[in-house]
């Protein structure tokens, strides 16, 4: 029986390992909170050249600092050297590198880094299966809406015409 301690990870720790499910999760569930903060900031500097280098700027931070700091708390809990998160900044090497953090099996018991994350939550697991379905929903969407926008496009440029 082992009665090894496990700890509850959250989102927002900069510390401590993850499983493979929460990478999933916190990296999307961060993209689109750091996304989101980019548009308002993006509406607050409107047309402004600099204000727009600034929030892009921001952008670029900000996702390497996530990247950074969820890659290395991936790699604790597989028990690896965190340099090996500066590799997902390196275009097509990282998503090798992803997709490896993504799909390796943690290991079950403490280690170096620390204690093993507890279970999943349901709320964890509800997410993990809503991102695919946002996928698939996100392409279906722009499947069915390209054509209509060609359409629209048409519209305006022969009302453009007709002015």
């Amino acid at each position: 029986m082992n009665t090894q301690s496990t700890y509850q990870p959250s989102m927002f720790q900069l510390r401590g390992r993850i499983g493979r499910v929460r990478y999933l999760v916190y990296s999307f569930l961060l993209s689109v909170l750091l996304a989101l903060c980019l548009m308002a900031l993006t509406l607050v500097v409107g047309d402004s050249d600099a204000g727009f280098a600034a929030v892009k700027g921001l952008a670029i931070a900000g996702s390497l600092a996530l990247t950074l700091v969820l890659g290395a708390r991936r790699l604790r809990d597989l028990n690896q050297q965190l340099w090996i998160a500066a590799t997902l900044l390196i275009p097509l090497v990282n998503i090798a590198v992803y997709l490896w953090l993504l799909f390796a099996p943690g290991g079950r018991d403490a280690n170096f880094y620390g204690p093993p994350p507890g279970p999943n939550t349901r709320g964890v697991l509800a997410a993990a299966w809503a991102i695919p379905v946002l996928f698939v929903a996100a392409l279906v969407t722009a499947v069915v809406l390209a054509p209509h926008k060609s359409e629209a496009e048409r519209a305006r440029v022969g009302m453009a015409q007709a002015i």
